[in-house]
């Protein structure tokens, strides 16, 4: 299997938020008791994922949402919205 970027933008960030959840919950609800183990383990699997924008399940089912530099068109693009004047508002 070869190691090569797989995961795009938005399944990033979703990573990112799931992570940064399962952890917190893993740390701060004692009621889960024993599940706090896998859920801790399903955290860090995602942090590395998001991170490393790999992950081996979708390289096995042959998914790749990986676009090269479409972070920076999606940034530029953002700061060209915002210099342009709002649709109706006349700056003269």
């Amino acid at each position: 299997m070869r190691i090569s970027k797989n995961v795009g933008p938005t399944e990033r960030k979703l990573r990112f938020a799931g992570s940064v959840a399962a952890g917190a919950a893993a740390l701060l609800v004692p009621e889960l008791g024993r599940s706090r183990i896998p859920l801790g383990i399903v955290s860090a699997e995602l942090m590395f994922t998001a991170i490393t924008r790999f992950c081996p399940m979708n390289a096995l089912l042959g998914i790749d949402r990986y676009t090269p530099g479409v972070e920076r068109r999606i940034e530029k693009d953002r700061r060209r919205r915002e210099l342009l004047p709002s649709p109706g508002l006349n700056p003269y």
